[in-house]
């Protein structure tokens, strides 16, 4: 009896958490117009050059 609760328990999880789990990537690449500005600023940040950075030292060519 208990191991058939723990089985059928067991299954519920990892269906629970296969589910999540594919909402939450179909969420991070889903294109929205809502988010796509937002999703654009953050996709340049690493690219962006913040001369106010303190303790980060950039290499300039001469």
């Amino acid at each position: 009896m208990w191991d058939s609760i723990v089985e059928l328990a067991n299954a519920g999880w990892n269906a629970w958490l296969l589910a999540m789990f594919v909402i939450a990537v179909a969420y991070a690449f889903w294109p929205s117009k809502k988010r796509q500005k937002e999703m654009d600023h953050a996709a340049r940040i690493p690219f962006e050059n913040d001369d106010n950075d303190v303790g980060h030292t950039t290499r300039h060519r001469t």
